[in-house]
């Protein structure tokens, strides 16, 4: 089982709209991944450019609202990595336009939203920044004579 996380890719992604893939170790449960752990992958390496994630994956990270997503083996594994981290009051929703309904919920405060069956966890700009582990800043061009 692997944890992945995803989030928009800095300056669009080299694909254009697409995103970054965070991948847990192999073997390593949900709950017990950390944000040291995870491995940057691309989107449709790690999603794939067919089937319900990497298709729920693109409509939510089309959403304002949405900072990155998580896609776990179950929903109540993606819970728990969540409640491990301290993120409080997951709330189950269902996927519905194409994710502008979790968007909208995220903008109304909800913290983290799963939705059933995918075991997607689509989580709002706080959520993110806690657990997306940031690449470091390029280095500044040199100055220019």
């Amino acid at each position: 089982g692997q944890t992945r996380w995803m989030r928009r890719g800095e300056e669009g992604g080299a694909s254009g709209g697409g995103g970054m893939v965070f991948v847990g170790p192999p073997g390593v449960l949900p709950e017990e991944v950390t944000p040291d752990d995870i491995l940057e992958r691309g989107v449709d390496e790690g999603c794939g450019e067919a089937g319900p994630e990497g298709a729920v994956a693109r409509a939510l990270l089309a959403c304002p609202g949405v900072a990155c997503l998580l896609l776990a083996q179950t929903p109540a594994a993606t819970a728990l990595s969540l409640t491990r981290w301290g993120v409080p009051g997951v709330a189950s929703q269902a996927l519905d336009g194409g994710g502008s309904a979790d968007a909208s919920a995220l903008r109304g405060g909800a913290p983290a939203l799963i939705i059933p069956g995918l075991g997607v966890m689509a989580a709002g700009g706080d959520v993110g920044e806690a657990y997306c582990r940031r690449r470091p800043p390029p280095p500044p061009p040199p100055p220019r004579r």
